[in-house]
């Protein structure tokens, strides 16, 4: 729970920092109802997002927990090109492909990892000291 405020905290404190640097802490001070009804929404958005994952870490490996946090960006660009929405610049095509990659990657690792565990686990496979006598 420690580690979950202190992330969001620090989060938001460097989104502060960063809109202090360039000058544009003003507009925050005439934003109107509606306007901020979306900054608290998109907020607890944000904290059940943060919750979720740190509640799936204590059940699953965090590569797995990783790749699916990673893989967001991929989920929105294909909900953009379902709902005909103009296509994306070439720049972004190298950088979703970066991100599948790097998920895919995340994935691989994760459930190599997992594998070995799962087999010891179910008495599949004998630990290595066991086979040796």
């Amino acid at each position: 729970m420690v580690v979950m405020m202190a992330q969001l905290t620090l989060g938001s404190a460097v989104l502060f920092a960063y809109l202090a640097a360039r000058g544009e802490l003003a507009p925050i001070a005439h934003l109107d109802s509606l306007q901020w009804s979306y900054v608290v929404a998109t907020g607890i958005i944000l904290l059940l997002f943060t919750v979720t994952a740190f509640l799936a870490i204590r059940l699953i490996r965090v590569a797995a927990v990783t790749a699916i946090g990673t893989g967001a960006p991929i989920v929105t660009i294909a909900v953009d090109l379902i709902s005909n929405r103009p296509p994306h610049l070439a720049g972004d095509a190298f950088g979703l492909i970066l991100t599948f990659v790097a998920v895919v990657t995340i994935l691989i690792i994760g459930l190599r990892q997992e594998r070995p565990t799962a087999a010891l686990a179910t008495g599949a496979v004998r630990p290595k000291d066991e086979g040796a006598s």
